[in-house]
């Protein structure tokens, strides 16, 4: 793929390991998920634009964050922790654990860069 005539879109990356490690609108990060109701492996995703507002506000998608915007961290280090909170989140009983870890992966996602997922 040319890259450089790709660079104004969202990406939707499959890169199975623990961390992106470039920049994307949604990383598939699993075929091997598991979800209660459905028998069977399943892809699982990290979506780094909250398209569905997006589209509810334009209508259309739009690319991800300008690299004007200022970076306090390398977008590769956010999502190994962003993978490393989703596993406790997985692993959480709780709703309020699950919403903390929700909120500390979107403090993240915002010191790269990067857009909040969890409102």
């Amino acid at each position: 793929l040319d890259e450089k005539r790709l660079k104004p879109y969202a990406l939707w990356v499959a890169r199975y390991n623990s961390y992106l490690g470039r920049d994307a609108g949604i990383w598939q990060y699993t075929d091997k998920g598991k979800v209660n109701g459905i028998s069977g492996n399943v892809d699982m995703n990290l979506a780094y634009v909250d398209y569905a507002a997006l589209i509810d506000k334009k209508g259309t998608t739009t690319p991800t964050p300008s690299k004007e915007e200022k970076k306090l961290m390398k977008i590769e280090d956010a999502n190994k922790i962003i993978r490393i909170l989703q596993d406790r989140w997985n692993m959480a009983t709780c709703q309020d654990e699950k919403k903390e870890m929700g909120r500390l992966a979107d403090e993240v996602r915002v010191a790269a860069g990067m857009k909040k997922v969890n409102s």
